[in-house]
């Protein structure tokens, strides 16, 4: 009894291992296509010094470089928004013809943007000998899918502090970083990127 339930969990495990070295091999031999994207330019509504845009830029183009994405040029997807009327001044999103005429006219799976809404400053608590100063980031996100024609928008807003005892370090430089780190955690996870490419 006890030989038969060995070579039972033998066979189990040799049916594992065949099935992941497969699995493994198809991955190898047939890679997922990736999913063709057109990035919109980042909106800024914030008067921030230019740490906080750097941050975010290098956020988003790291996450960018290491996603299953492949990016339409940037050359190219200014010149369809222009021809489709779209006025980067007025710092909203595109209107969803507009996403569509890009998305068709860059053969585009999915287009993304992203907002920066408002960054709020607090002041420490008077007396608070922790000397404590934090920051809210918020920002949005919006993806349209082409091949669904739907449109995904998302709201995120974060607090980052920065505290030290007593006033050492302490800086609300720092407090923004934080706050930043996290929304843009938070954000980049709300990226879909279902287009037909990678199905």
């Amino acid at each position: 009894m006890k030989s038969f339930k060995l070579l039972k969990f033998v066979f189990l495990l040799s049916v594992f291992f065949a099935m992941f070295s497969s699995n493994a091999l198809a991955k190898k031999l047939f890679p997922i296509p990736p999913i063709r994207v057109a990035v919109l330019p980042i909106i800024n509504k914030t008067d921030e010094q230019p740490f906080f845009l750097e941050l975010v830029n290098e956020r988003f183009n790291d996450f960018l470089k290491n996603s299953n994405i492949e990016l339409i040029p940037e050359k190219e997807v200014m010149e369809y928004l222009k021809k489709s009327g779209y006025d980067p001044e007025k710092k909203e999103f595109p209107s969803k013809d507009t996403l569509k005429y890009l998305a068709i006219m860059t053969n585009a799976d999915d287009v993304i943007g992203l907002s920066l809404e408002n960054v709020t400053r607090q002041p420490p608590i008077p007396l608070d000998v922790t000397y404590k100063l934090s920051a809210q980031v918020s920002i949005k996100t919006i993806e349209y899918e082409r091949y669904k024609d739907d449109i995904l928008t998302y709201d995120f807003s974060e607090k980052g502090e920065s505290s030290n005892i007593p006033y050492e370090g302490v800086s609300m430089k720092k407090a923004i970083i934080n706050a930043t780190n996290k929304v843009m955690d938070e954000a980049l996870k709300s990226y879909v990127f279902s287009g037909f490419s990678n199905l």
